[in-house]
């Protein structure tokens, strides 16, 4: 069976866009009269005394960050007890979950926990 050949398509030619040269702009010079602003006039407000804030019997710091501390170390304490429980004690899924990382749980949990410690003595000591 004979098939009629494709006709060739025309392609235009490509036309190469000119160069867009970028114009440098110099720095406009300040001008040699300036002077500066002179001081706001001092008006009423700067006959009245000042007066110190009543300090109420509330205490500034709150509790939040130290339960959330307290809770957090709970946690890191807990997962390296976990961690260093005999693998018989355990249940099978914890103790699969457990056993494969025992020492890497036990010394990130440790850090963890006087990591938590310190934050916690400098959250309720140091202010």
């Amino acid at each position: 069976m004979y098939t009629a050949p494709r006709p060739k398509r025309h392609r235009p030619k490509r036309v190469e866009k000119k160069k867009v040269r970028k114009v440098k702009v110099a720095a406009v010079p300040t001008r040699s009269d300036w002077t500066q602003r002179p001081p706001d006039a001092r008006g009423p407000r700067a006959l009245v005394t000042p007066v110190a804030a009543a300090v109420g019997a509330t205490s500034s710091s709150s509790t939040l960050p130290p339960l959330l501390l307290g809770a957090a170390l709970l946690v890191a304490l807990l997962a390296v007890a976990v961690a260093s429980v005999p693998a018989s004690v355990l249940p099978r899924h914890i103790n699969v979950l457990a056993y494969e990382h025992r020492e890497t749980v036990i010394a990130g949990g440790t850090a963890l926990a006087i990591s938590i410690a310190l934050g916690l003595a400098i959250a309720l000591f140091g202010s």
